[in-house]
């Protein structure tokens, strides 16, 4: 297990207490957090991800955000990013068949439509868990964390949509090891008062903040995000704002685009981390994804607004599921692929000496018609013929090259099954997890 975390953790404490000392006499900031329904009489840790069973890497942060808020009597909060568009369906496990390990994926119930957001998504019926043979006792978790799922799922099927089932039914499966804290939407943060006045402001000034945000996004190329679309005649100037209508797709929304009374006006991911580090917020605590982009949104919102934002940190962590496959190297796979399919044509690889001189004669003949410019085709099809007999006859050793070719490569799956760090947290062992809570603090 290796837990990451950025700045070094012994400056958190400072960092978010002050914060908080420059918060704490701003009305506007503490109404947002009172609307959202977080106190205003202390410090508010945060971090957050899309509704679905992470895997422990992502768990880190909220282990990190809990340790920090009992640590400095703050409160912690958990983000739900609800307005993505994500298929939080399929759910991967490790399988052991056929003596290798393998990824095997459960569909946990019906695929949502392509492009809808997670919060217009109806709560579903869990289908039942799968049950991966196997006596060690990593499998005996990995069955428990299945069955635990579906239980947690089904337990919260009456949740409004998809995303707060599944972000729910997570917190229920953590109930031994961290506090249910309060859950905000992404969603609702445009509704809030300091949120609307944010996306009305948007509208208001659209070509100079997607001009700004363009900037900021070219001075990070690295960050993933991709420009704000804007007209020649700046007449049509994208917003990093998503609509999102009941049983419809997420569509993007531009300056000029009229009301619409049924749809959701919700952040994208500069804005949505934008407005909690602007006012929910005195510290928030991001995976490895959410600090290679959010520099972006620090650029842009200072340039744009002149404003700071709360101070944020990284937490991460790698832990794997206790299988234990032999090593094996690629280099080694590619050797025994090799030796199956070169010994097919070169008898000299399964030791038959008298076989491998015949072949090395038939190959001697054909460079010699071709250096006569003589037709060395019906040569080459007596080559051929005479091959199809040697394989015939050496047909166990040519099957045994195969199997160990195929061992080799069930060697090498086994291996990058058993280094994934991402299988869901809820396959490992309790103990593994309370280990990981435990470095996180």
């Amino acid at each position: 297990m290796r837990v990451l975390v950025s700045p070094p953790r012994h400056t958190w404490p400072d960092l978010a207490l002050q914060h908080w000392q420059t918060v704490r006499s701003d009305q506007r900031a503490l109404a947002f957090r009172r609307e959202l329904g977080l106190p205003v009489d202390r410090p508010v840790i945060m971090t957050g991800h899309q509704a679905h069973v992470w895997h422990a890497g992502i768990l880190a942060k909220y282990f990190a955000a809990d340790s920090l808020a009992r640590q400095i009597s703050a409160a912690a909060a958990w983000l739900v990013v609800d307005q993505d568009e994500q298929d939080y369906t399929p759910l991967r496990y490790p399988a052991h068949e056929e003596g290798a390990l393998r990824a095997r994926e459960w569909t946990l119930g019906p695929a949502p439509r392509a492009g809808v957001a997670a919060c217009n998504v109806p709560a579903f019926d869990p289908g039942p868990p799968p049950n991966p043979p196997g006596d060690e006792p990593v499998f005996r978790s990995v069955r428990q964390g299945l069955s635990d799922i579906a239980r947690a799922l089904a337990a919260r099927r009456s949740e409004p949509n998809a995303a707060l089932q599944v972000a729910r039914a997570v917190f229920d499966l953590l109930t031994p090891l961290l506090e249910l804290r309060p859950l905000i939407a992404a969603t609702s943060l445009g509704s809030v008062s300091l949120g609307s006045d944010f996306i009305a402001r948007l509208r208001s000034e659209a070509r100079r903040a997607a001009d700004l945000y363009n900037q900021a996004v070219e001075r990070f190329p690295d960050s993933g995000l991709t420009r704000l679309r804007i007209t020649n005649d700046a007449q049509q100037v994208e917003l990093p704002l998503w609509r999102l209508a009941p049983g419809r797709p997420r569509a993007r929304v531009f300056s000029t685009d009229p009301a619409d009374p049924s749809a959701i006006i919700a952040p994208r991911a500069l804005v949505m981390t934008g407005l909690v580090r602007l006012y929910a917020c005195d510290l928030f605590i991001h995976g490895k994804g959410g600090a290679v982009y959010d520099p972006v949104t620090e650029d842009w919102l200072s340039a744009w607004l002149g404003v700071t934002l709360a101070p944020a940190a990284v937490a991460t962590a790698d832990l794997y599921l206790p299988l234990a496959p032999k090593r094996i190297e690629e280099a080694e796979v590619a050797r025994a692929r090799w030796r199956a399919h070169r010994a097919r044509h070169d008898p000299a690889l399964i030791g038959d000496a008298a076989a491998a001189a015949e072949k090395s004669a038939f190959v001697r003949r054909i460079a010699q018609l071709r250096a006569d410019h003589a037709d060395p085709a019906p040569e080459y099809l007596r080559m051929h013929q005479w091959l199809e007999r040697y394989r015939a006859a050496a047909a166990p050793a040519l099957a045994a090259l195969d199997a160990e070719a195929r061992a080799a490569r069930d060697r090498l799956a086994s291996r990058d099954v058993a280094f994934d760090r991402t299988w869901p947290f809820a396959l490992h062992a309790p103990a593994a997890l309370t280990a990981l809570r435990e470095a996180c603090r």
